[in-house]
């Protein structure tokens, strides 16, 4: 009771970005500031994958599209991720980390 969890990691590499239907319907919390302003606190997610290997430096693009497409489908809501536009408003990063193959 009274605790409040808004940070996930997700280190599911070949299937976490399925996993992202469990936040549809998301009760977003709305933090009340004394000055009367108010601001929606959404979780933080931490979401590891696996995804195509980029072959040269034009290609990561469209691995990371790739990749945002999937976790778009998860969330129920095709377009959310996949433009830079639409990454920076909903506070979305992707990083390669790691070259494992």
């Amino acid at each position: 009771k009274g605790l409040e969890i808004d940070h996930f990691i997700m280190n599911l590499p070949a299937m976490a970005p399925e996993f992202l239907d469990a936040f549809r319907g998301w009760n977003f919390k709305i933090k009340s500031y004394p000055d009367g302003s108010t601001l929606q606190q959404r979780p933080i997610v931490h979401l590891h994958c696996f995804g195509e290997k980029a072959k040269c430096s034009d290609e990561v693009a469209r691995v990371e599209t790739q990749v945002l497409r999937r976790c778009e489908t998860a969330l129920g809501f095709p377009g959310c991720l996949s433009s830079e536009e639409k990454r920076e408003k909903n506070d979305v990063r992707i990083r390669v980390v790691r070259d494992v193959g």
